[in-house]
């Protein structure tokens, strides 16, 4: 049996949708009140309708036109997927539970910042935080699972010039796609600095913290869930579990390998606030343990003074030929994503530069909307990915109008879908090798799919 591409044109697909929505994505279950019925089967890995209709949904949200075959082609992939997790289990490869939960938290923290609050977040799903994560924990385990295993069979996959430009040639004229308007944007951040008293009421609050459980006034859990600023390990007592040496940041790590078991460690300052790290246990290359954190807060005064230092920059990039921007922001902007690209955001479904409108935060698409193309931006107060109050400077380097694919322009996004074609290809090829170990049922509502023949 071969995964088929059908009739349809892959190359104008793959192109279409960047990095290849169809490609073998890890597409979770719908969790609204619709009545599922199973779909397909991979030993007691089940796909539900829902997962389908989800992985469909993704896809015509991407502007492509509905399709059967391209239905035909999400459940392929989602059978590809099972089989992973089948082989997975049957090669005994295991996930590191520590991800696992790392990646759990970022979802966690992502869903819940849609909502004013979590008690909104609640009602509208219908159960408790903590319900909707242990609900969610096993697909989370399963998407490591299938990544891993991608990892693994198209490591050594690579693209060469050539290759990118036959495919491009191989697509009809008159069905190349086209491209809405895209930007290249940078930005430069400086945090709103806390005072050192407010430093000093942390450390002193984290301490009284401390002295309360050696008194056994209160456990280390019971205090996290209270007090935390981890929305991820808080509501689990502050409990990390099992995490390998390297996984965590360095100022954490150095002092939790630095206690006993048992010991609770003085606070600890990181990129993300004061811990309180209580080591549970050691085991080989790897440490349990528990925190409480804790984030300093700005305050107005503090606010005034970065945006005075981004009054400073902006005004000597503006002035001072010699200066360049990119170096700048490279050497001292505080956002370690787009400061090592020099500033700019890059595409996060083909990298490169440039970015459609709705791929930047609306914020930053509503302040390039006002300005001229090489212009930047006054400092604009914001709150940072993990809520810390900072300003920056937005620099509107470019913009590219609408236009039909060409391999000037979209060299980097045809090269991403020729990525994709062959990672397909031996995706393909490693299913065909692997299908005979594991049990595979596809509903006969899909047999047009030919997922079996």
């Amino acid at each position: 049996m071969t995964l088929k591409y059908f009739h349809m044109n892959k190359r104008l697909l793959l192109l279409v949708c960047g990095l290849g929505v169809l490609g073998f994505s890890q597409a979770q279950p719908t969790r609204g009140n619709l009545i599922d019925n199973i779909v397909a089967r991979v030993d007691d890995y089940i796909i539900l309708r829902s997962e389908l209709e989800a992985g469909y949904a993704n896809y015509l949200a991407r502007g492509a036109s509905p399709s059967t075959q391209a239905k035909c082609e999400i459940l392929q992939s989602l059978v590809l997927n099972k089989v992973m997790v089948a082989k997975a289990e049957i090669d005994s490869v295991i996930v590191d539970e520590g991800q696992v939960q790392s990646q759990l938290d970022v979802a966690m923290a992502n869903a819940l910042a849609q909502f004013p609050s979590e008690a909104e977040f609640e009602r509208v799903y219908g159960k408790s935080i903590d319900e909707f994560r242990d609900e969610l924990l096993p697909d989370m385990r399963e998407n490591l699972t299938v990544q891993t295993m991608q990892r693994t069979i198209t490591e050594n996959i690579s693209v060469t010039p050539r290759e990118v430009k036959r495919f491009y040639q191989q697509i009809p004229r008159d069905s190349l796609p086209f491209f809405s308007t895209e930007f290249v944007v940078g930005q430069f951040v400086k945090k709103a600095t806390t005072s050192e008293k407010e430093k000093q009421r942390v450390r002193d609050f984290l301490l009284d913290l401390r002295g309360q459980i050696e008194r056994g006034e209160a456990t280390f859990e019971a205090l996290a869930q209270k007090y935390s600023e981890d929305p991820g390990s808080g509501r689990r007592g502050g409990n990390l579990g099992f995490t390998p040496r390297g996984t965590l940041v360095p100022e954490y790590e150095e002092m939790a390998l630095s206690l006993e078991p048992n010991e609770i460690s003085d606070p600890v300052l990181s990129p993300f606030g004061y811990h309180m790290i209580q080591l549970i246990e050691r085991r080989g290359n790897e440490i349990n343990t528990r925190h409480i954190l804790m984030k300093p807060r700005s305050t107005g005064a503090d606010m005034e003074e970065a945006i005075a230092y981004l009054d400073s920059v902006r005004n000597l990039v503006i002035t001072d030929e010699t200066v360049r921007w990119e170096k700048l922001a490279k050497e001292h902007s505080e956002d370690p994503f787009t400061a090592s690209n020099g500033s700019y955001f890059t595409n996060p479904n083909v990298g490169g530069l440039r970015i459609s409108a709705k791929e930047l935060e609306s914020t930053i698409f509503f302040t390039i909307d006002t300005m001229q193309v090489g212009t930047y931006s006054q400092p604009l107060p914001f709150n940072m990915q993990d809520g810390t109050a900072a300003a920056r400077i937005i620099y509107y380097k470019d913009r590219f109008p609408p236009h039909q694919a060409n391999l000037e322009d979209d060299y980097q996004k045809i090269k991403t879908a020729v990525l994709q074609s062959k990672n397909n290809e031996a995706l393909e090829e490693w299913f065909e090798k692997s299908r005979s170990q594991v049990f595979i049922y596809v509903d006969p509502e899909f047999q047009n799919c030919r997922i079996l023949n």
